[in-house]
């Protein structure tokens, strides 16, 4: 007999680099269809059952089609023949071809070029792209750290590709990137309910779980239970695949929950298993995985090795790089927690993970700027602190200098305008053209007073924060200022009250200068009601099922309605400025965000708590709510009504919000949310919705969710 002993090369798709996964599922198609092809040439149809003698087959279906346990082989197999191209020393290069949809270079593309494609393709509501474009796209922005796109193009493609895998992994990644891993982890549920128990998918509810124990942790609670079921998810999707990426993440959720006797079981082998794939390519996750079981074992030097190794070559703003920094941090938090001393031997951790804050900016407006020393003194402030992010508005001359600073340094620029980009002189023009994002607040016809100014540092204040906690940093204030009343003194005013710390340039010298001797001013509170123009929040509502109740049902649902809705407003005599009803629609202005918030969901719980039908109705009611701030007009005294009355283009956007909203759900726009993030702890939450087209060719708005943050509260997302 021969002694012959096979020795094939590693072919596990777990063990290929990142970027190849999408190459390897359209191979396996094509494995498939040529197996098919065969199979049908040789006179096989498709059976229930496998019959040699009658020749069915039940795999004679489209690839799509397939059970995930059948599309293994295929998957092996290509594995197989992938990674031993890479073994053997030659390179996959991934093509330079253009998304179809969107007519953008995929390996040449920025963050600012795929939000502008993204924002000009073709209208896509009922005719669907291909699903290889919406997939990219997450893909690249993903990478790119631009969680609300990944959120808008897994959604959009969604609507047309329902349940694809893929884009229900990327949207879920990104839910949890922004800290709302309870909501990321219902997508995932629904993928291994519907039969998906691959490594990504398990991995990702492994992931949920690990930042929900880590967000009770926080707030004083146990995390065990959180733990418990991640460490299950890791360890059943170990057991399935051998991959050291869940090893890794059992191994260390065993760590965390105190499992000393299972890390010892797992951490080498898990050890092995990345420095196998190692030997087949440079993948950065198995760099960081060798580092991650140094951290585990308590090799300090070798955890830096690794792990500046696996940093190398990734971009500052890298999602993956800050999901490593993450679990690092986390785990030598958890040494700490065991009475270990370990800042002397992970200095190093803040080189190879920099935390850069996300920063605001305003610049006041002054006479005989010397443009190129305070250009100079900005690139150094922007080099020295290393912000990856930028948030600011664009109406004076230090604006401009410090946007075009941004953008010469590779920083992430998000703009947020009180008038349309074509209103703006041809300089200001172009910073706008080659921002990340510029958001327009209004339609531009009202004139910038020193109100919309200050109201538009709110908004790009409040995103800044909301940006912040999904990366987990802080937000950092920067400003141009002589320290003189007004203005930019006030937003520095301001940014203190909500804990933001910022320094301060003086324009006549460009040096860095103190401000002090001014209180802080509460940002969030808007002013008192006057004659004119004045910041407020819009609420919008309608009963869903009003149209169908006949003329005795009306008289109840009136009379019912418009009961709850008073004692609503009774006891909210400051908030509530304004409210006016006709049939089931509500409009109220209120004078503050969190006012507004806090009215829409007591509101949105007492009309879908009611039981209707046992009130007297034929059938059950629900309530959409939509939710907007901005300038609008006042009247303290209407003559005819006798009250205040409110009147505006944002009044009216409100309104195109209410129509696409879910059922018993509230919808706000981003510049609302921003200012109820800008208020601080206020027991709300808001979960992106996307960036959705609004009714009566309103454009298209980034709207929220909100909800309380307390279950029990009339959570109802």
């Amino acid at each position: 007999m021969s002694d012959y002993k096979p020795k094939p090369l590693p072919s596990s798709p777990n063990l290929l680099p990142e970027e190849l996964a999408l190459l390897m599922e359209k191979l396996s198609e094509n494995a498939h269809e040529v197996w098919s092809a065969s199979r049908i040439s040789q006179g096989w149809v498709w059976g229930p059952e496998r019959n040699d003698d009658a020749k069915t087959h039940p795999c004679l279906i489209p690839y799509d089609d397939l059970d995930e346990s059948e599309k293994v082989h295929d998957r092996n197999a290509v594995a197989g023949a992938l990674l031993a191209i890479l073994h053997h020393g030659w390179k996959l290069i991934p093509p330079a071809e253009r998304i179809g949809a969107l007519g953008l270079t995929v390996n040449a593309a920025d963050p600012a070029e795929l939000r502008t494609a993204w924002e000009k393709r073709a209208d896509d509501e009922f005719n669907a792209h291909p699903l290889d474009d919406y997939r990219s796209i997450a893909k690249l922005a993903l990478g790119f750290g631009e969680l609300l796109l990944v959120c808008d193009a897994a959604q959009a493609g969604l609507c047309h590709y329902p349940g694809d895998p893929l884009l229900t992994r990327l949207a879920a990644r990104a839910l949890a990137e922004m800290g709302r891993p309870d909501i990321a982890r219902a997508r995932v549920e629904a993928l291994v309910a519907a039969g998906h128990e691959d490594c990504e998918t398990l991995g990702l509810l492994g992931r949920t779980f690990k930042d929900e124990g880590f967000a009770h942790l926080a707030a004083g609670l146990s995390p065990d239970e959180a733990w418990e079921q991640s460490a299950r998810a890791y360890g059943k999707a170990f057991a399935a695949h051998e991959d050291y990426f869940t090893g890794i993440n059992t191994a260390t959720m065993a760590f965390l929950h105190g499992g000393e006797i299972e890390v010892e079981k797992l951490v080498w082998k898990v050890d092995a298993l990345a420095a196998e794939a190692l030997r087949v390519s440079g993948d950065h996750w198995a760099l960081a995985t060798r580092g991650e079981v140094s951290l585990l074992t308590r090799r300090w030097g070798d955890a830096e090795k690794f792990y500046r190794q696996a940093a190398e070559g990734l971009a500052e703003r890298s999602v993956d790089l800050a999901s490593m920094g993450r679990q690092a941090r986390r785990l030598l938090a958890a040494w700490k927690r065991r009475g270990e001393r370990v800042d002397e031997e992970t200095r190093w951790i803040d080189s190879v993970f920099p935390q850069a804050d996300v920063l605001v900016f305003s610049g006041q407006a002054s006479e005989g700027l010397a443009e190129e020393e305070l250009r100079a003194a900005l690139i150094s402030w922007l080099e020295r602190v290393g912000t990856q992010v930028v948030y600011t508005t664009v109406s004076t001359t230090a604006d401009l200098l410090l946007a075009e600073a941004a953008l010469e340094l590779g920083v992430s620029l998000r703009l947020v305008l009180s008038k349309p980009v074509v209103e703006l002189e041809e300089r200001f023009q172009r910073v706008c053209s080659l921002a990340d994002s510029a958001t327009v607040l209004g339609d531009g016809t009202i004139s910038e007073t020193g109100l919309v100014a200050e109201h538009c540092c709110r908004v790009f204040t409040g995103l800044a924060q909301l940006e912040a906690d999904g990366l987990g940093v802080n937000v950092r204030g920067l400003a141009v200022c002589d320290g003189s009343a007004g203005g930019t003194a006030e937003y520095i005013s301001g940014w203190r009250h909500a804990g933001i710390k910022a320094d301060v340039i003086d324009p006549a010298t460009s040096e860095l200068k103190k401000i002090g001797g001014r209180e802080s001013k509460d940002f969030a509170k808007y002013e008192d009601l006057r004659e004119g123009l004045v910041i407020r929040a819009m609420l919008f509502a309608d009963v869903k099922g009003f149209s169908k109740l006949d003329e005795r049902e009306l008289n109840l649902f009136i009379r019912e309605f418009r009961s709850d809705l008073a004692k609503l407003v009774s006891g909210n005599p400051e908030g509530c400025e304004m409210v006016n009803t006709w049939g089931d629609g509500v409009l109220m202005v209120f004078r503050d965000a969190v006012s507004a918030a806090r009215m829409a969901l007591e509101f949105r719980d007492i009309i879908a708590g009611k039981d209707w039908e046992a009130s007297g109705l034929g059938t059950q009611l629900g309530i959409r709510i939509g939710l907007h701030a901005g300038p609008v007009w006042a009247v303290a005294h209407d003559p005819i009504l006798g009250k205040p009355d409110f009147s505006g283009g944002n009044i009216n956007r409100a309104a195109r919000i209410e129509p696409i909203t879910e059922v018993n759900q509230i919808y706000a726009s981003d510049s609302f949310a921003a200012l109820v993030r800008l208020e601080g702890d206020t027991g709300l939450r808001l979960n992106y919705v996307g960036s959705l087209p609004l009714v009566k060719r309103y454009g298209r708005q980034r709207l929220f969710r909100l909800d309380w943050v307390l279950a029990g509260r009339g959570d109802a997302s």
